[in-house]
């Protein structure tokens, strides 16, 4: 029949377990709950469909993670499946399942984490820190919608006449980090310093502040697609190490400010369209 828990106090909710009969389906004969709210089976995992035994009911998982995108064996918070992929070589996959607000440190690991048309946000810090030489993380979306965002909003303060802002990816100390599809806004989107690698093969990168990807500090920048959107100050700043741009599509709205701000470092746009150069300002 029916079974409404809809209204049920959700500080409560954790104590409810249901047994089902292996011809029941939560989902299909109306059990409704809490919005957030999902059951989990004996391993922890959210299941839907037909299903018989004990489930507990409990919120929603930020994100699964497991071997793969077909083999996710873990549930939890964005923080708890970190620590998975950190600590067990065999997490090779975090799948986000919500939207989520937060701010996240990536000290190790080799991981693809998967937007899943989800957006991770913050206010005035970074999204996401990723350190330390050995760690590479790729992040990607791979849903049929593609609208997955990281974003990094920035913040004016009237009082004291400051901007505060994050980036929706910082790396650091030999952190290697690809972006392969997604979309990341922030005061500005990406820093990589630290003898860092960043890699972008594909994704939108809009920058509303401050400079879109900065590098500096001997790290290595690789675009060969994406594209780049910058309402206010310049696409890329280079302060040292090395960019090599072969494509990509840049979009710069401002007229005052750069495609490429370059103050040392190499520049290598020998392998960039030359239908396109004329598109790129220094």
């Amino acid at each position: 029949g029916g079974l409404n828990l809809a209204g049920y106090p959700t500080s409560e909710i954790k104590n409810i377990t249901l047994r089902s009969r292996a011809d029941v389906s939560f989902s299909e004969r109306g059990i409704t709950l809490p919005n957030g709210y999902c059951f989990y089976n004996e391993n922890n995992m959210p299941v839907t469909g037909f299903v018989s035994g004990d489930y507990t009911i409990k919120e929603e998982p930020e994100a699964l993670w497991g071997a793969s995108e077909e083999v996710l064996s873990g549930a939890g918070t964005i923080e708890e499946a970190i620590t998975a992929a950190v600590n067990d070589n065999s997490i090779a996959y975090i799948q986000l399942q919500k939207d989520v607000t937060g701010t996240w440190t990536i000290p190790g690991g080799v991981f693809t984490f998967d937007l899943n048309s989800h957006t991770l946000s913050q206010q005035i810090y970074n999204v996401f820190n990723v350190s330390n030489e050995g760690t590479e993380v790729t992040f990607t979306d791979n849903s049929n919608g593609k609208t997955g965002k990281i974003v990094s909003n920035y913040y004016y303060d009237a009082e004291i006449d400051i901007v505060f802002a994050g980036a929706a990816v910082n790396i650091s100390q030999g952190a290697t980090v690809n972006f392969l599809e997604g979309c990341y806004e922030g005061g500005n989107v990406v820093n990589a310093a630290g003898a860092s690698t960043v890699n972008i093969s594909g994704g939108t990168f809009n920058n509303t502040y401050y400079d879109g990807i900065i590098n500096e500090g001997y790290s290595t920048l690789n675009i060969t697609g994406g594209t780049f959107n910058s309402t206010r100050d310049d696409i890329i700043a280079t302060y040292g190490g090395s960019v090599t741009i072969s494509g990509g599509t840049f979009h710069l709205t401002r007229g005052t400010d750069k495609t490429i701000y370059y103050m040392g470092g190499g520049l290598n746009l020998a392998g960039y369209p030359t239908s396109e150069i004329k598109n790129i300002t220094l």
